[in-house]
C-alpha cells in the first residue's frame, strides 16, 4: 500500500497520469480520481492542457493534415457526390476548350463497351466531354461524365473515341468520389431528399476545404467543410439529424476530438427529434 499511495501523490501533484491499462489495476477508480484532481488545478502536467470547445479543437486538427481547395460538382445523394479541386480550374477549362475547338468527325462502326473511356455529347449544351461507358443499350449508353461527376443516357451515335491526348494517363479525371468520413446515411426513403437539399444548401457553388481521412475502394472518404468558420458539413448533417456515425475503431489519435464531436452532435439531434431520429427510433441500436 506504501508504493499505491507514493503512486496516487504523484497523480494528486501533476507529476503523473494514468495509461490505458489503468482499468486492470483494483486501484484504477483511486487513480483516476487523483488525475482528475490534478487536471482540474492543472497542475505541473496539466498547466497547459487545452481546454477550449470541440469544435475549435475540430479546426486545429485541420491544421494537422493536407486541405484540398475543392468544390462540390455532383450530388448523387446526401451521402454520394463528386468533388473536383479547386486549384486545378484552369487545367479544366482549358481541357473542354480544346475538346470543342476541333471537329470531331463521325466514326461508322465504332461501338461503345461497358467501362470504355471516350468522347461523349451533353444533351443541354451539345458539347463534348470526357465519359466513361458504365452500361450499353442497343441504341443507347448510360455514361457517367468523368471531370465532373454527373451521369445520363445518350444515344450511341453522340459517343466517338477519345484522341490519345485526352486520356486519362495524360490528363487525370477531374472529378473525384467522395462521401463523408465515418458517417452512414440513413437509408430511409422518407429523409433522403430532404437531406440531399441540405447538403446542397451548405456545399453548392461555395468555395469549400477537404480533407481525406481513408479510402473505400476508389471512393475518397472525406472532412468537407469551411474550415475558417468552423464549418464541418460532416458535423452539420449530423446535427441536423440527416446522418449517423459510423461504429468505427479510431486508431488514429488525431481524430479522437473530431470523432467525440460528432458523437456529442448526435446524442444532440436525438434528443430534439431532428431528421431520422423524428420518431425517436434508436438507429445507433439496431444492428447490436
Amino acid at each position: 500500500m506504501k508504493n499505491q499511495n507514493f503512486a496516487i501523490t504523484l497523480l494528486e501533484a501533476g507529476f503523473a497520469s494514468v495509461n490505458q491499462h489503468i482499468d486492470k489495476s483494483s486501484y484504477s477508480n483511486d487513480y483516476k480520481q487523483a488525475e482528475s484532481l490534478a487536471r482540474a488545478n492543472r497542475l505541473r502536467i496539466w498547466e497547459k492542457e487545452d481546454t477550449q470547445p470541440q469544435e475549435k479543437k475540430v479546426v486545429a486538427e485541420q491544421k494537422q493534415v493536407r486541405l484540398i481547395p475543392v468544390v462540390v460538382s455532383e450530388i448523387v445523394d446526401a451521402g454520394s457526390f463528386f468533388i473536383q479541386p479547386a486549384d486545378d480550374k484552369p487545367k479544366l477549362d482549358s481541357l473542354m476548350n480544346d475538346l470543342n475547338s476541333v471537329k470531331h468527325e463521325d466514326l461508322p462502326g465504332f461501338a461503345p463497351k461497358r467501362g470504355l473511356i471516350c468522347l461523349g455529347k451533353f444533351e443541354d449544351d451539345k458539347l463534348w466531354y470526357r465519359v466513361k461507358v458504365l452500361k450499353v443499350e442497343s441504341n443507347t449508353s448510360n455514361v457517367l461524365y468523368v471531370d465532373y461527376g454527373n451521369s445520363a443516357t445518350i444515344p450511341n451515335s453522340d459517343l466517338l473515341p477519345l484522341p490519345e491526348k485526352f486520356e486519362p494517363k495524360v490528363i487525370p479525371f477531374q472529378a473525384k468520389e467522395a462521401r463523408f468520413a465515418f458517417l452512414d446515411s440513413y437509408p430511409n426513403p422518407d429523409y433522403a431528399d430532404e437531406a440531399a437539399e441540405y447538403f446542397h444548401t451548405l456545399a453548392w457553388g461555395k468555395p469549400l476545404f477537404a480533407s481525406v481521412e481513408y479510402n473505400e475502394g476508389d471512393k475518397a472518404c472525406i472532412r468537407l467543410g469551411d474550415f475558417s468558420k468552423h464549418q464541418v458539413i460532416n458535423v452539420q448533417l449530423v446535427e441536423a439529424g440527416f446522418a449517423v456515425v459510423s461504429k468505427v475503431r479510431n486508431t488514429d489519435p488525431r481524430n479522437s476530438t473530431f470523432l467525440a464531436l460528432l458523437r456529442e452532435k448526435q446524442e444532440e439531434a436525438r434528443a430534439q427529434r431532428r431528421g431520422v431520429w423524428e420518431f425517436g427510433h434508436n438507429i445507433a441500436d439496431d444492428d447490436e
